[in-house]
């Protein structure tokens, strides 16, 4: 071997350059499969379809869909706004150009191509193509729902053509509800179904019943929406109607996914707002009986079980229905759940608040825009109606309904005939055996009286020179609301009477004596009764217009059906307060108030009502009670005048303190303790809508002390207003942390008046602005937004879905400028109480704090008397009346 044939004696070291290109991961198209179908965005393409573009595969992608071809044989796709960017990497070489919703391009796909022209005929290829374009609309949406169904309907602007899309939106829907709510919807369906069957007994309501599947729908929706694309509906609306009709029996059932957003016309169109529910019932009538037919029974068959059938159905909740259902494995409480007032519901979509306490008689013979317009006027948030606690009541739904209808002279014949009927004349019975028999406030008086004069002015239509003076509806009366407070119903009717006595002055009496007949029936009415006496004055006599007016109200002072005395003691009340121990909770309306807080809750989700805070309170106690600056200043207050005020609560006999807003403070702790020192004996009443706190306090409190008896009223600070009405004794209201008095100028004089007959004493608590740092500080805390989120849970649950969590609201505070809430300054405050009757007595003030707690009295009554006060506290006394 040659020697430099032989390996070096070092390491041997091989090199080579070498250059690594990184090259991405092509995009495939299962990478389309793997994307979420739901998207709120779409975009058009045109694409290319030659050679190779003609095994284009968009139509078996989730997220991809054909509209449909143009003229020249192009495509346009649809694609969801998540994958339009790897759509495009992949089909890049085929796309053509991006196309707007509005582009003529649209009206396009339904022009047939000059081969389909050729093989068919013009006319037979303007139906394929539009056939074909359709049917892949109803698949698309068939199969993604809410989504794509919003893009074709931007694309397609001819209604009939729309039509396809409503059926497949509601199959989907009806498809991807839960099972319970489709078993619902089946039983609602079979609950309608039966009311319109005359023959309950018949084998075909028997095989019907056997059935109890959901199949006859998903047959029947996939049927018309193949129809509706095949050939064009001549009566749109109707159809359109039909729909909406099935959507409000899914919703009706429990569905509640996205049933809000794709109404096609909240407004309705005119056909539907002209509508009956009458109309509805038949259009819906004839709906389940093609869902439920056989499809195998021939012409003759089919038109001998139309016969079977009723034109109008029987009234819900009929006792033969019910028994058919129940021999047919059904509850009755199912049953029940269903049938309550869906006629109403069903058809028109009334709000909730009203859908259970309108009569479905009266409604279903007005049309759909007189209703709706009437629950638009009665849930508005300018009338005045919604904003009075007594007028709140289900039981006032009605009367409002009908003085609606009476004052706007709408549908006066159907309202005529409705109250002629017997349930018609009941609610007269009742509305007048409310007026004579129970304790009203003055606005539940009105309310009554007016609705009375309603049925007066159908029934008994006046001469044409007299009807102004029944032409005066609650509208007229709106400046006697203003005080809250129940008064003796007399005095009412003496401004009824002195409203219609103004325009008895301004007729000539010729034309009054011709307009009053003297021949009228027994004063039942109280308006009749007020003309009845003051015509019988005028006219036998011969008095002026101001002599009978005066004789008549005199008359009217004695009328035998009126309470001698307002208030009194109801049995209801006698009833529960020798019953009630201390430590227990009554309701007092609480219940009442929390469905008042879920209508307007939902009256706000649904009509855009504004929403109070009271939702946060009925399921949390408020968060600052212990730390927050305002609570220190009244423990400072009430910590150093105890004594005192102890002193002045000792000297009232049958003593009765009313703690509103108490929750589970224990402010008012150094005042009972000096109760309980003098050994003096009281009722404690703590008031709060927040029931669970409000037991919790009263129980603390009963084992703590032997002199004070500790008791919660669950309810309102109104609700505890009647109830103090209708109580002997002596009487004292204390409202801490600002509870009563937060409200604008002419709410809280309006609070101040309501109490001014009720209680003897007032301690009420108000808190001078601050500077906007130091407001920020008490509420933007932990425990605050904790006890926001309490009620967004608690709004949550009253609900029945989830509408309020951080993915669909933002929770943030904004401090404003307006004249309200802790706006009020001492001499702004104090004018406010002069001015509704009330006298500060003494005012304590903390100066660090600027806390401030009144003592006041009504105006007549003197002063509380002097005190010591500790240095640190301004003390400020009030003997006489401010200006």
């Amino acid at each position: 071997m040659e020697e430099d044939a032989l390996p070096p004696y070092e390491p041997v070291t091989c090199a080579e350059q070498r250059t690594v290109k990184v090259v991405p991961h092509p995009v495939q198209q299962y990478d389309l499969f793997q994307l979420p179908k739901y998207n709120k965005t779409w975009h058009a393409h045109i694409i290319r379809c030659d050679e190779k573009g003609s095994e284009f595969p968009a139509w078996k992608m989730p997220s991809v869909y054909t509209v449909g071809s143009l003229p020249d044989s192009h495509c346009v796709v649809v694609v969801t706004s998540r994958i339009r960017q790897k759509f495009n990497e992949i089909y890049r070489q085929y796309i053509l150009r991006e196309v707007e919703a509005g582009d003529d391009v649209f009206l396009d796909i339904f022009t047939p191509n000059n081969k389909n022209i050729e093989k068919y005929g013009l006319e037979a290829a303007k139906r394929k193509t539009r056939s074909d374009v359709l049917g892949r609309a109803v698949e698309g949406v068939a199969t993604t729902g809410l989504a794509l169904y919003r893009y074709y309907m931007k694309i397609i602007p001819v209604n009939s053509d729309r039509l396809p899309l409503e059926w497949a939106l509601l199959g989907y829907h009806l498809g991807v509800s839960e099972p319970e709510v489709r078993d619902q919807f089946t039983l609602l369906s079979l609950l309608l179904e039966l009311h319109f069957v005359q023959d309950l007994n018949s084998d075909d309501v028997s095989q019907l019943l056997e059935k109890k599947g959901q199949d006859g729908w998903e047959k029947y929706l996939e049927m018309r929406a193949s129809l509706a694309t095949e050939n064009i509906v001549e009566n749109t609306d109707e159809e359109m109607h039909e729909i909406l009709l099935v959507r409000g029996l899914l919703e009706f059932a429990g569905h509640q996914a996205r049933v809000l957003y794709y109404q096609h016309d909240p407004e309705g169109t005119p056909q539907d707002q002209e509508r009956t529910i009458t109309d509805s019932c038949r259009i819906l009538g004839r709906t389940l009986r093609c869902v439920f037919e056989a499809k195998d029974e021939g012409e003759s068959e089919r038109s001998n079980r139309m016969h079977g059938r009723m034109q109008i159905p029987r009234p819900l909740g009929a006792h033969e229905v019910r028994e058919r259902l129940i021999q047919s494995g059904y509850s009755n409480i199912e049953i029940s759940e269903l049938s309550v007032n869906l006629p109403i519901f069903l058809p028109i979509g009334i709000p909730v608040p009203y859908r259970e306490t309108l009569p479905a008689t009266l409604v279903n013979g007005l049309k759909r825009k007189v209703v709706m317009d009437a629950i638009t006027v009665m849930s508005s948030s300018d009338t005045y109606m919604l904003h009075l606690p007594a007028l709140r009541g289900e039981e006032n739904h009605i009367m409002m309904f009908l003085l609606y209808l009476v004052k706007n002279g709408l549908e006066p014949e159907v309202t005529t005939a409705w109250m002629n009927s017997t349930e018609g004349q009941s609610i007269y019975d009742h509305t007048l055996t409310r007026m004579r028999e129970q304790l009203q406030s003055l606005e539940q008086s009105i309310l009554c009286l007016n609705t009375l004069r309603a049925y007066l002015y159908l029934l008994d239509p006046p001469e044409p020179a007299i009807e102004p003076v029944y032409a005066c509806y609650l509208c007229d009366f709106t400046y006697l609301l203003h005080g809250d407070t129940q008064i003796n119903r007399r005095s009412v009717l003496e401004v009824v009477a002195g409203s219609a006595q103004k325009t008895l002055i301004r007729l000539p009496p010729g034309v009054a004596q011709i307009a009053m007949p003297i021949t009228r029936p027994p004063p039942v009415h109280w308006c009749d009764g007020f003309v009845d006496r003051y015509w019988q004055h005028r006219s036998n006599e011969a008095m002026t217009h101001e002599e009978a007016y005066r004789r008549t109200v005199l008359s009217i002072a004695t009328y035998p059906a009126m309470p001698q005395k307002e208030q009194q003691i109801t049995p209801e009340l006698v009833s529960w307060l020798v019953d009630l121990r201390p430590g227990q909770v009554q309701d007092i309306g609480g219940d009442v108030t929390t469905q008042h807080i879920q209508e307007e809750l939902k009256n706000s989700m649904y009509l855009g009502n504004y929403l109070g805070k009271e939702v946060c309170y009925i399921g949390s106690s408020w968060p600052g009670g212990g730390t927050s600056s305002q609570s220190t200043g009244e423990r400072i207050i009430l910590g150093e005048h105890a004594s005192e005020l102890a002193q002045q609560l000792c000297l009232l006999h049958e003593l009765i303190i009313f703690d509103l807003g108490s929750g589970d403070s224990e402010k008012l702790l150094p005042i009972f303790n000096e109760l309980e020192k003098a050994e003096k004996a009281c009722r404690y009443f703590a008031v709060d809508v927040n029931r669970a706190s409000l037991e919790s306090h009263v129980q603390r409190l009963s084992k703590r002390y032997k002199h004070v008896d500790c008791y919660g009223l669950h309810g309102s600070f109104e609700d505890a207003r009647r109830v103090a009405m209708g109580m002997p004794g002596k009487k004292v209201g204390i409202s801490c942390s600002s509870t009563l008095t937060d409200f604008e100028p002419k709410k809280l004089h309006r609070i101040l008046q309501g109490w001014h007959e009720v209680v003897d004493q007032l301690i009420v608590s108000q808190h001078e602005p601050v500077e906007k740092k130091e407001l920020e500080i008490s509420y933007h805390t932990t425990q605050f937004t904790e006890f926001v989120r309490g009620g967004w849970d608690q709004a949550n649950r009253l609900l029945g879905w989830t509408e309020f969590d951080d993915e669909r609201w933002k929770l943030q505070c904004e401090i404003t400028d307006l004249p309200q809430c802790h706006m009020f300054r001492s001499e702004d405050f104090q004018r406010i109480i002069q001015n509704s009757g009330w006298r500060v007595s003494k005012c304590y003030q903390d100066g660090k704090t600027k806390m401030s707690m009144y003592n006041i009295i009504p105006a007549q009554k003197a002063d509380a008397g002097p005190c010591r006060l500790p240095h640190r506290l301004n003390t400020l006394e009030v003997c006489n009346p401010i200006e």
